[in-house]
This record gives structure tokens, C-alpha cells and sequence, in this order.
């Protein structure tokens, strides 16, 4: 989530800018008003990409979600995924998710098996 925009304009601005860093297609900015001017790119995979400005340090921190609320699921959410450049964070996000996710989708794998087998 952006910090510090006065503006809807300037919001907008610093949305386009970040959309300009993005290496991957499909991005679309969100800028919104609640007691100040945020933005943030989202796409459509369920995945949004958020700001932190801290003085002159920025970072960014994608959000990976299935529901249209824009927010993170929590079993994969990590602060440490917080990144100088967007692009780097956004693999970080989709690394971490997988590497959660692996067990699991071996777990369903090996249950789905066990329904077909003969007993």
C-alpha cells in the first residue's frame, strides 16, 4: 500500500511509474482514497503488488490471493518477501507459495491414488 500521496494525481503517477518497472504483462493500477491517496498494481492471477515507503526507502510487497478482496493468504504470507525492486518480490511471493503449497499437493496426490486403487 502506498504512503504519503496527497493526491489522486499524484497516486496515479507513482502507479504508472511502478507499472513501467513491471517485466511481466497484464498489470493494472488501483488507486483509491481512504484517509489519503494509495495505489497498487494488481493482476488478474489473484496476485496485487503494494508500496512501502519508509522516507527515501521503498519496498514492495505482492499480495497472492484466490478471493477478490486483494488481500494475502496468511499461510503463505512472509514479510522477509518484501523486496527493493517489484519484479524480484513477485518471484519471491510465487517461490514461497510454491514451496508451502508442494506438500500438500503430494499429500491430495497420494489420497486421489488410494480412491482408484483396488482394495
Amino acid at each position: 500500500m502506498s504512503y504519503g500521496c496527497d493526491t489522486k494525481e499524484e497516486a496515479t503517477e507513482k502507479a504508472e511509474k511502478l507499472l513501467s518497472k513491471m517485466t511481466t504483462k497484464g498489470w493494472k493500477i488501483r488507486v483509491w482514497d481512504n484517509l489519503g491517496w494509495h495505489y497498487a498494481l494488481e493482476h488478474p492471477c489473484g496476485m496485487s503488488l503494494h508500496v512501502h515507503e519508509y522516507g527515501e526507502k521503498t519496498s514492495y510487497m505482492p499480495y497472492l490471493s484466490p478471493d477478490d478482496h486483494g488481500g494475502d493468504c496468511s499461510i503463505w504470507h512472509d514479510p522477509d518477501q518484501d523486496a527493493d525492486d517489484p519484479n524480484e518480490a513477485v518471484q519471491k511471493k510465487i517461490m514461497y507459495a510454491q514451496a508451502y503449497l508442494e506438500p500438500y499437493i503430494q499429500c491430495i496426490e497420494k489420497a486421489e491414488k488410494m480412491l482408484y486403487e483396488d482394495v
